[in-house]
């Protein structure tokens, strides 16, 4: 799709390279979560079995984390109420970035006392299963490498351009930033993630005030 979107598991060998069946992307945990997915909203397990424990993890990316890091965990957290509506009793821990965190402050003290969410602003450095049993969340302290131990980890990969936006635009001759989104310029507009990291509500404001202004700039022509 043009726009951008999650990188995947691969990208990621210390958080199990997308191998590990209890491991998962915070898209393929909303999949799940998706009344039409294939689970019919419901996180389980291999055997149909519901995770007690849940560890959500946001993995640090490098390009423009400023903007990419707040709105990944604000997707996050829109899976963590998703998993708490599914099943009440999930015990829920959030490893999240700092410096993401101090821009959703209110938002992630929400969590905590209306979810239960345990929160940690610790920067996570493996996550491993042992065979088909338990993840592993392990992430350095004073006191030494600390492990929290849980049935599922949701990793939140960070967003990046897609490889169709970045042939379109050089098709196009549409400039792109460091980054590598699209850059609007003249009657170029652009919108959604493909100009920059978005949530879902974003987009859909920014697609209407993208077509507002291109009726404006058409009827002006």
């Amino acid at each position: 799709a043009v726009g951008a979107g999650t990188q995947g598991l691969g990208a990621f060998p210390q958080f199990g390279g997308g191998k590990a069946e209890s491991i998962l992307t915070n898209a393929q945990a909303m999949r799940y979560l998706d009344p039409a997915g294939p689970t019919s909203g419901h996180l389980v397990l291999e055997g149909n079995k519901r995770p007690q424990t849940v560890a959500f993890v946001q993995a640090k990316g490098k390009n423009a984390w400023g903007e990419v890091g707040p709105v990944t965990l604000r997707w996050v957290a829109e899976t963590i109420r998703a998993a708490a509506a599914d099943n009440p009793s999930l015990k829920v821990h959030l490893f999240h970035d700092k410096e993401a965190g101090a821009s959703m402050k209110g938002q992630l003290i929400g969590l905590n006392r209306q979810l239960g969410v345990e929160m940690h602003d610790h920067e996570v450095t493996r996550v491993e299963q042992k065979g088909e049993g338990k993840v592993f969340v392990k992430w350095a302290s004073e006191g030494g490498e600390q492990t929290l131990e849980v049935d599922v980890a949701v990793v939140g990969t960070p967003i990046e351009p897609s490889d169709t936006l970045r042939a379109l635009a050089k098709m196009l001759g549409i400039q792109v930033d460091a980054a590598g989104y699209a850059v609007p310029e003249g009657r170029v507009q652009v919108a959604g993630p493909a100009r920059r990291p978005m949530t879902l509500d974003e987009v859909f404001d920014d697609a209407m005030a993208t077509a507002g202004l291109l009726v404006t700039t058409f009827a002006r022509a």
